[in-house]
């Protein structure tokens, strides 16, 4: 349906955008799109985290399941494609990278899908045995294809082969955004930001 509204709720879980200008809200009470003055309900169920891929494709991330929407129309993944284990139906995260290959984190996995096929990784199954366990939080993938994601303790990076474990200098990372000249920036628990760019730089409230 469509109205011009303003925020439903206070809980505003993700916001991002697409090529065309339109801005796509998840919050506590479902998912729209906004274009100009028009608020479009995309969907009305509660989502963590959303992510457009090159196409324009739209991905949410929510409890125990993976949503797109291309041209109108929903597909639902479950989360059993995600991995297996404990917490896998908490789907924390989405992104895309700039192949068009999806990638999702559970509280327990990181998933990646081509278009055609699922695979996944988690503690036994390619994650380094350093650190257990990781409980995945967030994903941001590189223009150069490197994918970044943060756990409970720290941050683990692909190279496409192996998964490796990062020191970002903070506690607790977070969400993560991939900038378009390949910093990686993080956002931590109490530390603030932390910024890769070959180095890792805090940069804190002081």
């Amino acid at each position: 349906r469509e109205e011009s509204s303003a925020l439903r709720t206070d809980q505003l879980y993700d916001v991002v955008g697409n090529a065309a200008g339109s801005v796509f809200l998840a919050d506590s009470l479902g998912v729209w799109a906004v274009t100009g003055d028009v608020w479009t309900e995309v969907d009305p169920n509660s989502l963590e985290a959303l992510a457009v891929g090159p196409d324009g494709t739209l991905w949410g991330a929510g409890w125990e399941r993976v949503l797109s929407w291309s041209s109108g129309q929903a597909e639902e993944y479950p989360s059993t494609l995600l991995g297996e284990g404990d917490n896998t139906g908490t789907v924390k995260d989405v992104s895309v990278g700039p192949d068009g290959v999806l990638w999702v984190t559970t509280a327990n996995t990181v998933a990646r899908y081509d278009g055609s096929d699922w695979a996944w990784w988690g503690n036994g199954a390619g994650f380094p045995e350093s650190l257990y366990p990781y409980w995945p939080e967030s994903v941001g993938v590189g223009a150069d294809g490197t994918v970044w994601v943060s756990h409970g303790s720290g941050m683990l990076r692909f190279d496409g082969e192996t998964w490796t474990e990062v020191d970002p200098g903070s506690s607790q990372p977070k969400g993560i955004v991939v900038a378009p000249d390949g910093r990686v920036i993080v956002d931590t628990w109490a530390d603030g930001l932390t910024v890769f760019d070959g180095s890792w730089t805090a940069v804190t409230a002081a």
